[in-house]
């Protein structure tokens, strides 16, 4: 068994070298082969975005690896985080949490965790959405709000700080682009490589294999699968066409030459059936007709 540990990096957090050691004694107890580490930088802001998280899945799901997280801390409460695990279907263990602490139960607990973390959610933003209405109101009563700190709101939202989030996103999606065809790509020359030509085989495969897409889907179509051909370099090559060919008709045989006998036979018993002249003659439908036919051109001249 394999494993990929992810490590946190974060103030008043332990410390890596005591994650390193926990790990380190985890796999070994268990016999458990470590063949990839990922460490996160957390400064507080932005926890639920965690990109170095999603790679760490990635990783684990290419390498069909679990995932150890050493400290796995408020992540039990971010729904975020924990719908990601869910959704890239591998083994995550933790010692943080009693039900993770060996593989086996992964998706059980997580959907609990999930739904825990989702309620704590929903109750934040509807705390959130309280708050924000009451702050709007007192900016149009009195011009003004006064945070705990001292600090004096005219207005909510900033133009120049939106603007710069916008450009942050830009430059943290392009950055998660080419993370993300750097780890498939190696999957998407396999693939090729086994036969897969056009974005539909390319789509199937994926699909087939679970492997979740940069938007977190395990459900590929063929555009999804273009699109990441496209970043690895991967051209879709159009399949030999068969053509086919037309054989040519066969060629009319003559007629064979009609028997004189069978047709002296036929004059001589002229209302004689066909049945009875093939039983009498042993010859065919087809000769005794054409020796009809002979006979009744003979009597017309």
């Amino acid at each position: 068994m394999r494993a990929i540990v992810y490590y946190r990096d974060r103030r008043g957090g332990k410390s890596l070298q005591f994650q390193q050691d926990l790990a380190n004694s985890w796999c070994r107890q268990r016999d458990i082969k470590i063949v990839g580490q990922v460490i996160e930088s957390e400064d507080g802001r932005k926890r639920s975005k965690r990109p170095e998280l999603e790679r760490a899945l990635r990783l684990a799901q290419l390498a069909k690896a679990i995932l150890f997280i050493p400290t796995f801390g408020q992540m039990s409460r971010n729904a975020d985080v924990i719908g990601k695990m869910l959704t890239h279907g591998i083994e995550v263990c933790t010692p943080d949490v009693a039900s993770l602490r060996e593989p086996g139960s992964t998706k059980s607990v997580l959907k609990v965790m999930a739904s825990v973390a989702e309620f704590e959610v929903e109750e934040t933003k509807a705390r959130a959405r309280k708050a924000y209405k009451k702050i709007q109101a007192e900016i149009k009563a009195t011009g003004q709000h006064v945070t705990r700190k001292g600090k004096v709101i005219r207005s909510l939202g900033n133009a120049s700080t939106t603007k710069m989030a916008s450009e942050e996103a830009i430059k943290t999606r392009l950055a998660q682009k080419l993370d993300y065809t750097a780890e498939i790509l190696p999957l998407m020359q396999a693939l090729h490589d086994r036969g897969c030509r056009s974005s539909g085989e390319f789509a199937k495969s994926l699909t087939a294999k679970k492997i979740v897409s940069p938007r977190g889907r395990t459900v590929w179509t063929a555009s999804m699968a273009r699109n990441v051909m496209d970043n690895c370099g991967i051209k879709p090559t159009a399949r030999l066409e068969f053509v086919r060919t037309v054989k040519p008709a066969p060629e009319v045989k003559a007629a064979a030459p009609v028997d004189q006998t069978l047709t002296e036979f036929i004059a001589n018993n002229p209302i004689a059936s066909i049945e009875m002249l093939r039983r009498k003659t042993g010859a065919s439908y087809g000769d005794i007709k054409r020796a009809k036919e002979a006979l009744d051109a003979t009597s017309n001249d």
